[in-house]
């Protein structure tokens, strides 16, 4: 069986330890770019990955002032390296009606990935 296997901070990793079901939301019933990334931040919380929520809120807010991370075409990856986390871990969520998330083609977000 093949393992996809990434290198985060040039330690191999698998997508399975990155990401679990945990930190997935399907379908979920947000309004705005905030609440998106409150949830985010929830998974990432309720899963154990991250003790100062925050604390990754603000680092957040920053990274997002330094440069948008939509991608366009409905998806947003916002990243941080975040001293508080356990580990880097993936937070993932799709929103029902999406958000409107500042994205180059004007488009509702309605899938975004928080690497942390």
């Amino acid at each position: 069986m093949h393992r996809s296997i990434i290198a985060v901070n040039n330690i191999p990793m698998t997508i399975r330890e990155l990401l679990s079901e945990n930190r997935i939301e399907i379908g979920a019933a947000l309004y705005s770019k905030e609440e998106a990334l409150d949830e985010l931040i929830r998974l990432q919380k309720k899963s154990g990955m991250i003790h100062n929520p925050g604390a990754l809120k603000r680092e957040i807010i920053q990274r997002e002032k330094a440069g948008n991370s939509a991608a366009g075409c409905r998806i947003a990856i916002p990243d941080v390296a975040h001293s508080g986390s356990a580990k880097t871990a993936i937070s993932v969520i799709t929103i029902k009606d999406g958000v409107d998330y500042g994205a180059p083609d004007k488009r509702k977000v309605k899938l975004i990935f928080m690497i942390v």
